[in-house]
């Protein structure tokens, strides 16, 4: 245990999220988890798969975290590296690993901002930041749905060129695309 505990707090250093447990909301504390459970990770280690398909890795990431998983990724627009897209929460990162990982000019901290409304999706959100090697995971906000229906919230006071989401269809949080056109003028809303 104390192995697992150390390897979370130099990891936290870096990586605040998903690493340091009061960052992702205090619900993983490896200080807590049964002996049997840490000796079964570091013995399962030596032969763990480490050639997985980034997109194969976020997605079984994102189910054992209870995320959903089905979306339309394909229906996204190509994102140019002086735009800006917003992640509705709900999918942790998802949809910012498929825009970010296809092209290079791109990155998390420069062109995404993922809402994340609960410790599940920061925590994706921060795999993301790792599989896509970025240096941080400050792209991820905390921001539950409702927060955003609040005019004052800090993400309704930046400008976006696209607000991308899940689609209510497939368990999305937002049911309608005209009022988060109205929330943000500037952007065009993809509900995926």
């Amino acid at each position: 245990m104390d192995l697992v505990s150390l390897l979370f707090e130099d990891a936290a250093v870096l990586h605040r999220v998903p690493f340091d447990p009061e960052a992702v909301g205090g619900s993983l504390r490896p200080d807590r988890l049964p002996e049997a459970v840490t000796d079964g990770w570091l013995k399962s280690v030596e032969s763990l798969s480490l050639n997985t398909a980034g997109a194969d890795y976020i997605l079984e990431q994102a189910r054992l975290l209870g995320l959903p998983t089905r979306m339309a990724r394909s229906d996204l627009h190509v994102v140019k590296a002086h735009q800006k897209v917003l992640e509705l929460p709900g999918t942790g990162g998802q949809l910012a690993h498929h825009l970010v990982s296809g092209q290079k000019d791109l990155t998390l901290q420069d062109n995404v901002v993922v809402a994340c409304g609960s410790w599940q999706e920061l925590t994706l959100a921060g795999v993301v930041a790792l599989e896509l090697g970025a240096p941080h995971s400050d792209f991820a906000a905390r921001a539950e749905a409702a927060d955003l229906k609040n005019a004052d919230h800090p993400l309704r006071q930046r400008s976006f060129d696209f607000v991308v989401g899940l689609h209510p269809d497939k368990g999305g949080l937002f049911h309608v695309e005209d009022q988060l056109a109205i929330w943000f003028p500037t952007a065009k809303v993809l509900l995926v």
